[in-house]
């Protein structure tokens, strides 16, 4: 505002605007989080072969996530002892998680991070 004011023609503002640190910032942001989308693309990229029953450790049981999130997919707790098919194994985000026959049959991103299981 204080440009045009100031008499400044609309393409000098233009010029002006195209060159600042905050446009340069916003295009590094945008260039980084699309450089990371890239390089995590697709979760089903990183799935490999797991076919176990495993069972639910911890006391207070565990609950399932949607690992592209890093969200729980609900609030209800898997209890301790809980036998599940385990049927694939995937690297997501730093993290490992095993996924269900469940939700493989149905191609969801849910899972239960490894830590949180026991082998038969």
């Amino acid at each position: 505002m204080n440009q045009a004011k100031g008499g400044w023609t609309i393409d000098r503002i233009k010029q002006d605007l195209m060159n600042s640190g905050e446009k340069k910032e916003l295009e590094r942001k945008k260039r980084l989080a699309a450089e990371e989308a890239k390089r995590k693309k697709d979760w089903r990229n990183n799935l490999k072969d797991f076919d176990k029953t495993l069972y639910v450790l911890p006391a207070k049981g565990t609950q399932v996530y949607d690992f592209t999130k890093g969200l729980p997919v609900n609030d209800k707790i898997i209890p301790k002892g809980t036998a599940i098919s385990v049927k694939k194994k995937v690297s997501y985000n730093g993290a490992d998680f095993y996924l269900s026959e469940f939700a493989m049959s149905r191609g969801l991103p849910w899972g239960i991070p490894t830590k949180r299981f026991g082998c038969t």
